[in-house]
């Protein structure tokens, strides 16, 4: 039987168990989309822009900038990897942006001899909790279709209807 509905509590766990120390990065992608000062006007990018630096010589330093700059803040909380994200973008003078703008942040890297993907900002961490009308059998567990109708219908008219406005 499941306790009261007060003692259950989410959690989410995120093992960042990759060795970053001797990570050699060969590009940085860095995702921006500027909004609107006004909400009446539409946005600067009518969608997102991506920046791209890329590691050009064996002498230009491109590694040692990441892992000094960039790297050390994997695991960090999004405002900090976007302020020093932001900071990265803004001292190569090419674009001005603010930590807002930063929506992605993706080094490429060969790490241990293979060629990896880090993820900077994990959007896909987060989840929204909804109640759902279903009724519990005697050991506490809903019924999976009553569940899956249910969810459908809090998905249309309240995560979809609210993120689009309709």
């Amino acid at each position: 039987m499941l306790p009261d509905y007060d003692d259950i509590k989410a959690h989410t766990y995120r093992l960042d168990s990759i060795n970053l120390s001797k990570a050699e990065a060969k590009e940085v992608r860095i995702t921006l989309s500027r909004h609107s000062s006004s909400i009446a006007k539409p946005n600067v990018f009518s969608q997102s822009s991506i920046i791209t630096f890329k590691k050009h010589s064996r002498d230009d330093g491109f590694e040692g900038e990441v892992s000094q700059k960039l790297l050390p803040f994997f695991g960090r909380t999004n405002s900090d990897i976007k302020r020093v994200v932001a900071e990265v973008v803004n001292q190569n003078e090419l674009i001005a942006v603010q930590d807002t703008d930063i929506q992605d942040c993706t080094i490429i890297a060969k790490v241990n001899g293979s060629k990896k993907t880090i993820y900077m900002l994990d959007s896909g961490s987060f989840a929204t909790k909804f109640p759902l009308n279903v009724t519990l059998d005697a050991d506490g567990h809903p019924d999976f279709q009553e569940t899956q109708k249910e969810m459908l219908r809090v998905l249309g008219t309240e995560i979809i209807a609210k993120s689009e406005n309709v």
